[in-house]
């Protein structure tokens, strides 16, 4: 059955009306403004304007999608960065929400829509370098584009051999190219797409997975929000050294010595680790000073965040200071997006509770966040010099209450590890 294409033509377009009925008004009129005045649009409101766009696409069946520049010269046909988009990769991408933000996804995109734009500029420098040098490479191109358009209309009237004549007379052009191309000194790659991650042509999938290079990008940007970035490389479970845990010191309390109860700690550890977004736990470490319970917490978080899941790591007085300031400054935009970062975030670690000026508005403070985050399932990694009776008296009996029913209580014994090491050097030099 023969397709009337002038009644499909145009049928399905993300017009002025679409837009009208499914933007927000303000950001539909920054888009008129856009589009009729000239002026500049902004990144927010393209953001809105691209995911309707997809939202929409999705709705009407479609399953891949292009940018496609008009006119539709030689130059502007190089820049259709094409890329798949389907369900399961819109669901691919959501997985990692919990992890990004949707701003910061978008600013991941379009980074690597930049780096399309780069190499397609310098895709485009070797063609002027080609067709400066020889002329008649031009020509075969032009040729090209001219057939192409030929057998399309033969295609569209029906003719049911035009498409293999195409192909036939398409590759005796193209191998003529490749000939005039090495026979002149240029790679037979030369006029190849360029790209810095071969493996998803640099558009951060392979397919509907996550590319390595993408995993790497969002694993570097959770990283830079952390605050893990300012430890040593050496926090790292393959650093972990047990023998600075003697089976010869015992806690009076357990009757188990040091070694067996870091071993249980460490088991533990991992489970938390390997479980992480399946079950929810959540880790209370407690102990004298310079036991490795920050070393500890420092390891478990890069191994979480390797999993892609987003992580905050904050001293206990960085972390009351933040929400004080939330408090009584409401008009502090950073500090809200961190307060509501601290409350939303796959894993916080608050490092040496009991180290901060404690009052009553802290206590309450604390209580907020930890009972905020065990309402909505958010893992939560406490460490502090403080015995478990101590707790109870600076912070409340209903905060020391959520931790001994919904914290794992692991206590760490032994000397400082920090001085332990210095008298090792020591020995050493």
């Amino acid at each position: 059955m023969k397709t009337d294409v002038k009644k499909i033509f145009g049928s399905n377009v993300f017009n002025d009306a679409v837009m009208k009925e499914r933007l927000p008004k303000a950001a539909y009129k920054k888009m008129k403004a856009t589009i009729e005045a000239g002026a500049e649009l902004d990144p927010e409101v393209a953001d809105i304007v691209a995911h309707e766009m997809k939202e929409w696409a999705l709705e009407k069946g479609a399953t891949h999608f292009t940018h496609w520049f008009q006119p539709l010269t030689r130059t502007t046909a190089e820049k259709q960065l094409t890329k798949r988009l389907s369900l399961s990769q819109t669901a691919s991408r959501r997985s990692i929400s919990m992890a990004l933000k949707n701003s910061q996804y978008y600013a991941l995109m379009r980074e690597y829509e930049q780096t399309r734009l780069k190499n397609h500029d310098l895709q485009m420098k070797r063609y002027e370098e080609v067709y400066k040098k020889l002329p008649e490479f031009k020509s075969l191109d032009e040729s090209i584009s001219i057939l192409s358009v030929q057998y399309g209309k033969k295609m569209l009237n029906g003719d049911p051999k035009a498409l293999s004549s195409l192909k036939e007379e398409l590759a005796i052009l193209r191998q003529n190219k490749k000939n005039l191309l090495t026979s002149a000194g240029f790679p037979k790659d030369y006029l190849e797409p360029i790209y810095d991650c071969p493996d998803c042509m640099d558009t951060g999938y392979i397919g509907n997975e996550k590319c390595h290079c993408f995993k790497r990008s969002v694993i570097e940007l959770l990283y830079e929000q952390s605050n893990i970035k300012e430890f040593p490389t050496e926090a790292s479970f393959d650093y972990f050294d047990l023998d600075f845990y003697p089976a010869s010191q015992y806690d009076k309390t357990t009757g188990k010595n040091a070694r067996a109860m870091m071993e249980e700690t460490l088991n533990i550890c991992h489970r938390f680790i390997n479980n992480f977004g399946k079950e929810f736990n959540n880790l209370f470490f407690y102990g004298s000073v310079g036991v490795g319970k920050t070393f500890l917490s420092t390891c478990i978080a890069r191994e979480i965040m390797e999993r892609e899941f987003s992580v905050l790591y904050f001293s206990a007085p960085q972390l009351f200071s933040v929400l004080t300031q939330t408090k009584f400054d409401r008009n502090d935009v950073d500090s809200k997006n961190m307060n509501d970062y601290i409350f939303n975030c796959d894993l916080l670690i608050i490092d040496d509770l009991g180290s901060e000026y404690t009052n009553a508005f802290i206590a309450a403070q604390f209580f907020t966040c930890i009972n905020e985050r065990l309402i909505h399932k958010k893992s939560t990694i406490i460490s502090t010099n403080l015995s478990l009776e101590s707790l109870a008296n600076l912070y409340t009996e209903r905060s020391f209450s959520r931790i001994t029913s919904s914290y794992a209580l692991l206590k760490i014994i032994g000397d400082d590890i920090r001085i332990k090491k210095k008298l090792k050097n020591r020995e050493v030099h």
